[in-house]
């Protein structure tokens, strides 16, 4: 069916802008435009600064990761130096120790074996003279020598014995006796208790 409208109904036509209105909605278009395009960049711009704020923060912290890192390496080698220097030390201390104690062990050794030898020698010396004195007595003791023998025989009248000598041999004191006295008148030679060498004569007895 075809359409029915109401009566008094009057179909109103679209109106023709004038070319006013067409000029003024032109610019209204460009400055929305612009306004978007300068939005667009604005918001571009803070990106692209926000980008490089990160960017920058970045680089910071990945420059602060290697600073820490070179400082951590730095204080590890540092520790590892300081550790080497007192195992240094710590050795030269132990090898100067043991050093000492060995020199304390030698002087010790060193007087101890001098005591040793010291109280050897004592004992040795002690031994010696215990040995000595038990020499000495089991030793004989040597025989009292008379003073003068006897003469071989008793003086007869005005008579006595005379003592002739020393003489410094036996053989000196027979050659005297018998060359010079004969045997009547001689005893037989004898040694004295000085040692020299002795014979009897007779002769006339003093007044």
């Amino acid at each position: 069916m075809p359409d029915q409208k109401p009566r008094g109904y009057e179909e109103e036509s679209a109106p023709v802008p004038s070319g006013e209105e067409s000029s003024s909605g032109q610019g209204k278009t460009i400055a929305v435009g612009a306004a978007v395009a300068a939005a667009l960049v604005l918001i571009v711009a803070i990106v692209l600064a926000v980008m490089q704020h990160r960017h920058d923060e970045a680089a910071e912290r990945e420059a602060a990761a290697v600073s820490a890192s070179q400082a951590a390496e730095m204080s590890r080698s540092a520790e590892a130096s300081r550790e080497a220097e007192e195992e240094r030390e710590a050795e030269e201390s132990r090898a100067a120790e043991a050093s000492r104690e060995a020199e304390e062990s030698r002087a010790a050794e060193a007087s101890r074996e001098a005591r040793e030898e010291r109280e050897a020698q004592r004992s040795r010396a002690a031994e010696a003279s215990r040995e000595a004195d038990a020499e000495r007595e089991q030793e004989p003791e040597e025989p009292v020598r008379s003073a003068w023998p006897d003469p071989p025989f008793p003086a007869q009248g005005n008579l006595e014995w005379a003592t002739n000598g020393p003489y410094q041999s036996m053989w000196t004191c027979n050659q005297t006796a018998d060359g010079h006295y004969g045997n009547i008148n001689t005893s037989n030679c004898f040694t004295g208790p000085d040692g020299g060498v002795y014979f009897y004569m007779l002769r006339q007895a003093a007044r």
